[in-house]
Order: structure tokens, then sequence, then C-alpha cells
């Protein structure tokens, strides 16, 4: 089994009729000011099988930052009669509790057979004394 394609986007959707999909707003990296930061994810899954594999497959999706592991859903395949299946998965709130990798690896038989990965950085706002705005003091009488 490979993974042929995999998309991660604030959200995707799906048409019904024509089954194709949309993607909206890809990630590629992230800056936050602020930790732990909760995004909305929605990963998008293009996996193949070959000829002699099984037509159901027990997959998981490793979702962490670094090496911690902050979510591992179940991916559970079903090709039927294809050789490529399409599955989606939707996370409301991912909380990100640091700046660093953030990584989805789908995982069969303990190896990884696709992976995409994101570099979230801290982001510090540096405002000079000229910018910080004043309010004229008015005293009341």
């Amino acid at each position: 089994m490979i993974v042929k394609q995999l998309i991660v986007a604030q959200s995707i959707i799906v048409d019904f009729q024509s089954k194709r999909i949309t993607a909206i707003n890809l990630y590629e990296d992230i800056i936050s000011q602020v930790f732990p930061v909760a995004i909305p994810v929605s990963i998008c899954t293009f996996i193949s099988k070959n000829e002699n594999e099984p037509d159901e497959a027990s997959l998981s999706l490793n979702i962490k930052i670094n090496e911690q592991i902050l979510i591992r859903p179940a991916l559970n395949v079903n090709f039927g009669n294809q050789t490529t299946v399409k599955n989606i998965l939707g996370v409301n709130a991912l909380i990100i509790p640091h700046a660093g990798i953030l990584s989805f690896e789908v995982i069969h038989n303990d190896s990884v057979i696709g992976s995409f990965k994101i570099s979230i950085m801290a982001s510090v706002a540096q405002v000079t004394e000229s910018e910080i705005p004043t309010v004229p003091i008015q005293s009341v009488s």
C-alpha cells in the first residue's frame, strides 16, 4: 500500500455528485504568537494498493509535533473493486502545544507509507515605542 497524495487544509469539501474535492486554505507553514494554539484541520489521503493486497486494511494517522504524538486516529479503508480510495478526516480543533515540525504520517503495518510536514513557528510581535498608541490625558473639573 502507498499514499499517492496527502492534502492538509483548513477545510475540505466533497461535491455530492462528482465526488470531486475542494481544499480550502492549504496549510504550508503556520506562524502563531501564542501557544498552545488550536487550528481546524482536514486531511485527505489517496491510498493505493497492489492487486495482491487485501481489499480492507486498518491504517492509522499519526499527527505529531516533533516526536510527540498529538492524536492517532484510525483510518479503515475498503477498496472494494478499486485500486485507489479517497479518505477524509476532519479535526475541529487540533491543539498544537509549541513550535516545531507538525507531521501527518499514514501508518500501515508499523511502517510510514505517506507523510506531510508543516513548520510551526513562533512569532514575537516587536513593537517599538513610537508605535505604541498614546491617549491624551484630560483633567476633569
